[in-house]
């Protein structure tokens, strides 16, 4: 949640849609910490803000989610990768390979990320593990040593399915104060719902109800900028716990976003990240270049695709009331594991 407020605070000026996927962001970065010292992953445990003070608790963590999302529900499709490329000069150390092979399962590639065709492997590899969702991971020739990459790919269908028919264009008020044309799909279901504090949140659940949207709305009086700011962990603490039964006829606009950020690292800096020295992954210390971050997303009548690659480089050196309840102005939605609470994508829709 605060690697979402702060880029959608940077996009503040530009109304952006956004989107991100944290998931995607923690899974390499905690394939990087590994490559630090003691004090070095004691910085990155203290980022995470998970209070642990153990990498292996880390470890064992994202073991268990890339072992059991993929299986958790069988009308659902998610996968995760990991890879790393490096220069095949520079001595991989063989027993941390090892565990960022048990742990994450991460594929080794003794190939330079560096020029056109280092370049061109990781954009091959990403496009082939994002069902060609994301073909353009970079878009132009780096010069790095090392690139640790993880893509997430994940389809699910709505539980309760919007009819097609019912699709209709209706106004959508952008965040600048114009209007807009759109399709909205259309569905009255007996679903999970609740307005709490200041806005409203429904759920649409995917498949076995595994995976569920939580689609946020503020209240009409609510600036939508200040409500993204004051986005917490505590916002939605316990939330299915606090989401009762309802027969929501709900209008819902169907989107298509994209965005990426070439620049996550700065954006993490000022969220307290301290740019670690990486000195166990190969015989030469590493300094964190920056981070590569790109998201799609579809929401449309059958369900959502969605997909996330990010790139760490590095150089050495039941029934109840009845409510109507349309997002025809700005929102934010997240998609979550429900056993977990992990946010695999969260995103704004502010505009069409």
């Amino acid at each position: 949640m605060n690697l979402f407020s702060t880029i959608s605070a940077k996009e503040e000026n530009d109304a952006a849609n956004i989107c991100v996927s944290p998931y995607s962001v923690f899974t390499v970065m905690s394939m990087v910490a590994n490559g630090g010292s003691s004090s070095v992953q004691e910085s990155f445990l203290n980022f995470f803000g998970l209070g642990c003070d153990d990498i292996e608790a880390i470890n064992d963590y994202n073991s268990t989610l890339i072992e059991q999302l993929p299986t958790i529900d069988n009308r659902t499709i998610f996968h995760v990768a990991n890879g790393i490329w490096y220069n095949p000069q520079l001595t991989f150390n063989q027993a941390l390979g090892k565990k960022l092979q048990d742990y994450y399962s991460a594929i080794l590639f003794d190939q330079s990320p560096a020029g056109t065709k280092g370049m061109e492997s990781i954009n091959n590899w990403v496009s082939e593990n994002t069902q060609g969702l994301i073909k353009e991971a970079i878009n132009s020739p780096k010069d790095w040593d090392v690139a640790f990459v993880n893509t997430v790919y994940f389809k699910g269908k709505w539980k309760e399915e919007f009819k097609i028919s019912d699709t209709k264009p209706r106004t959508f008020h952008n965040i600048d104060g114009s209007d807009s044309q759109t399709d909205f799909m259309h569905i009255s279901a007996d679903l999970y719902f609740n307005d709490i504090d200041n806005f409203f949140v429904v759920e649409l659940p995917y498949g076995n109800k595994n995976f569920a949207m939580y689609a946020i709305l503020p209240f009409e009086n609510v600036n939508f900028h200040d409500f993204i700011a004051n986005i917490n962990p505590s916002s939605f603490d316990n939330l299915s716990s606090k989401l009762l039964p309802a027969t929501v006829n709900l209008a819902i606009p169907k989107f298509e976003t994209y965005f990426n950020e070439d620049h996550l690292l700065p954006i993490l800096k000022d969220m307290g990240f301290s740019n670690p020295i990486l000195d166990r992954i190969f015989g030469e210390p590493i300094e964190l270049k920056d981070i590569l971050h790109g998201v799609r997303i579809t929401v449309d009548e059958e369900g959502t695709e969605a997909a996330a690659s990010t790139i760490a480089d590095g150089d050495v050196i039941a029934p109840g009331p009845i409510i109507d309840l349309t997002f025809d102005r700005p929102f934010i939605y997240m998609i979550r594991e429900t056993s977990t609470g992990t946010i695999l994508f969260m995103g704004q829709q502010v505009r069409f």
